[in-house]
């Protein structure tokens, strides 16, 4: 009889193990954040002393996520999965920041009021960037930085070797509520410069602090392909 017991309660824990494997495999396709508690879906885990695991997502695309958790105990018990959803649609908005690249800081701070009263993080912004010839990847989600009764403060600050534009989205999953935010945003560059006819010094384009930056392509040869810049240096040692 005691044999019996234990391999029933093995295989109960193995059948609650199968059934939050179905919720990981199959999460709801929506946007979120990549932090936990600050996302607008996921699931909790309950165990017989109550909340005891959330699942964090591990993988986004800017399309899609995915919400998961590897449970490990080893005694057999229930597990209550909660599911939620914060979304309900949700309203976006989108911005392209250019990013000079050179490893400085691109700081997004955005001030929203009213305050948002329920669990996660209903409001906030989340930061892309195009990987070449790869799905867009999320860099960055903006963090809660400073609270009070009529506004909050949501902050994020990248950076990165190469020059790129990145896609600030701007969320708010809190149903029926409309919000007003102002966004700051340092760190930034011009329009970078699309390179092709400096070919020669002749034709050397101009790069100062109003244009920091350059796209372009060159092809090498044995004799040496070229492209020319002219940059102003402020001398003092700076």
């Amino acid at each position: 009889m005691r044999v019996s017991d234990s391999l029933l309660a093995r295989l109960r824990f193995l059948l609650y193990a199968v059934a939050l494997l179905i919720w990981i495999a199959f999460p709801p396709l929506v946007n979120a954040s990549n932090t936990t508690p600050n996302q607008a879906f996921g699931f909790n885990l309950y165990g017989p002393s109550g909340l005891s695991f959330a699942g964090q997502v591990t993988v986004t695309n800017g399309s899609s996520a995915t919400a998961q958790h590897t449970l490990v105990n080893g005694a057999a018990m229930s597990v209550l999965v909660q599911v939620y959803n914060y979304t309900n649609g949700g309203s976006l908005h989108f911005f392209n920041l250019s990013y000079p690249g050179g490893d400085s800081a691109l700081s997004v701070t955005m001030n929203v009021t009213p305050v948002y009263s329920g669990a996660g993080q209903a409001v906030g912004f989340h930061l892309y960037r195009q990987i070449p010839n790869k799905a867009t990847q999320l860099v960055a989600t903006g963090s809660i930085t400073a609270q009070d009764s009529n506004s909050q403060t949501v902050s994020a600050t990248v950076s990165a070797r190469s020059a790129a534009v990145y896609q600030l989205e701007v969320y708010n999953y809190w149903p029926d509520t409309q919000v007003s935010y102002g966004i700051t945003i340092t760190g930034l560059a011009g329009p970078a410069a699309s390179a092709g006819t400096n070919l020669d010094d002749r034709h050397a384009i101009v790069l100062n602090s109003a244009r920091p930056s350059a796209t372009g392509t060159i092809v090498g040869n044995r004799g040496g392909a070229y492209n020319y810049y002219l940059v102003t240096y402020p001398g003092n040692n700076f």
